[in-house]
């Protein structure tokens, strides 16, 4: 998405933070691979209900930047047109 962003800084920054929350998934699933490995299912147990939380929580932030990107640009375009 960040391809495609207008100049907003607000966007820009929820973008930024989305893609860094993107990254500590990717980060966290690999440590719960590892502590599967080590026989610890309570451990385990809870950084999936976590990491559900957070897959839960994904398409609605997704939406949201979405929205506030397409007002951010139509913004833009009237202050271009006044």
């Amino acid at each position: 998405m960040s391809e495609n962003l207008p100049n907003d800084p607000l966007v820009t920054l929820l973008d930024r933070l989305v893609e860094n929350n993107a990254a500590l998934v990717g980060a966290v699933e690999e440590i719960a691979l590892w502590i599967d490995r080590q026989n610890d299912p309570q451990t385990l147990a809870q950084i999936q209900q976590h990491l559900g939380a957070i897959r839960a929580n994904a398409s609605v932030v997704q939406e949201t930047l979405g929205e506030l990107a397409d007002r951010a640009a139509l913004r833009h375009e009237e202050d271009n047109e006044d």
